[in-house]
């Protein structure tokens, strides 16, 4: 479900997206940011200022799909012409062989795309036997932090073993890598194009923070 504001969002998931931005634009926050930014706007315009390296007017998307296009003809030999902004994933990355081929590609690649995640009904059972194990340490210890190992473990196995795909096409893997990996994935990573990074950064909190148009807006309150 979208949250309505931004100043809904949990202060944990908070850090972890602007972690997620330090590794994304080569930046760091300091501990007297927080101090002067209050606003959605406010936060942009930090981080726009901290973004070391000239700019130039190019597409840091466009470039992220060559590198994504390379990556999958390195790994699976299509031809240049086949892999699409809207190619399916699925035709990508086969079911049969899927776990490997998605860890070829993303060593070719460089990173890390977080395309597997397991079945919603196994990820809502565990979530709920978690809960239970939970509950179950106040009337049976043992129990209860027995049957919460057993989640853990279990759950740790399943995400290792997962083979459904969270997107859907060629272009929305590009949109995420270009995300998450701004910099590095530009062809020249010492230039930025600073027309791009509050659009990006917007995508960014929509995306990891299930946030809608009206959440990002520039006097959206942060804290």
């Amino acid at each position: 479900m979208e949250s309505d504001e931004l100043i809904d969002i949990d202060i944990a998931d908070l850090n972890d997206m602007l972690s997620k931005i330090e590794t994304s634009l080569h930046i760091k926050f300091t501990e007297t940011d927080n101090k002067h930014v209050k606003t959605f706007g406010e936060l942009c315009d930090m981080i726009v200022n901290k973004i070391e390296g000239n700019h130039v007017n190019d597409c840091t998307t466009q470039q992220a799909f060559y590198k994504v296009r390379k990556a999958v003809i390195a790994t699976q030999h299509w031809e240049k012409n086949a892999v699409k902004p809207d190619t399916k994933l699925a035709k990508v990355f086969p079911r049969k062989h899927r776990r490997k081929l998605v860890k070829k590609f993303e060593t070719a690649l460089g990173y890390k795309t977080h395309l597997l995640e397991p079945k919603m009904w196994l990820s809502t059972f565990q979530i709920l036997a978690t809960l239970a194990s939970m509950v179950a340490i106040f009337f049976s210890p043992l129990y209860g932090f027995t049957g919460l190992a057993l989640c853990i473990s279990s759950g740790w196995i399943t995400i290792k073993l997962s083979k459904e795909l969270n997107l859907v096409s060629v272009q929305q893997l590009v949109e995420r890598v270009t995300r998450e990996h701004y910099m590095t994935i530009r062809r020249n990573p010492c230039t930025v194009n600073r027309a791009e990074i509050i659009p990006q950064l917007k995508e960014l909190f929509k995306a990891d923070l299930s946030l809608d148009d009206h959440a990002v807006r520039a006097d959206a309150p942060l804290f």
